[in-house]
């Protein structure tokens, strides 16, 4: 995987997120049949998938280190970013914080 395809899949991940509202990234992937394959990635996103894989053939123990959306020490789960503030949202802000991690991808050179 490249850091294009990376973006590009994030973008069209949570893009769907946003129009559904979903809690819950799987569930969505199931029910888009063009981003099934993304059930297997690490978290079932594209850019954890991406960071993780250089990071372990990079030999860095920080395997966010190279999130091509949210370059941060601590990740995306811990302090204050959109996906945390994703996961602790309701159906209306749920939609909001997917948006603004689609729109980062789109910023960081994701293609629609």
């Amino acid at each position: 995987m490249t850091q294009q395809q990376a973006l590009d899949e994030c973008y069209a991940l949570w893009t769907a997120l946003a129009k559904s509202g979903d809690s819950d990234k799987l569930n969505a992937i199931y029910r888009n049949t063009n981003l099934e394959h993304l059930s297997t990635y690490i978290y079932h996103c594209p850019c954890c998938e991406y960071s993780h894989k250089l990071a372990r053939k990079e030999g860095m123990e920080n395997l966010c280190t190279y999130c091509p959306i949210w370059n941060t020490e601590y990740g995306c789960e811990k302090g204050k970013s959109p996906y945390y503030d994703w996961s602790n949202a309701t159906i209306e802000n749920r939609r909001f914080y997917a948006q603004q991690i689609a729109d980062l991808a789109l910023e960081k050179g994701a293609r629609p």
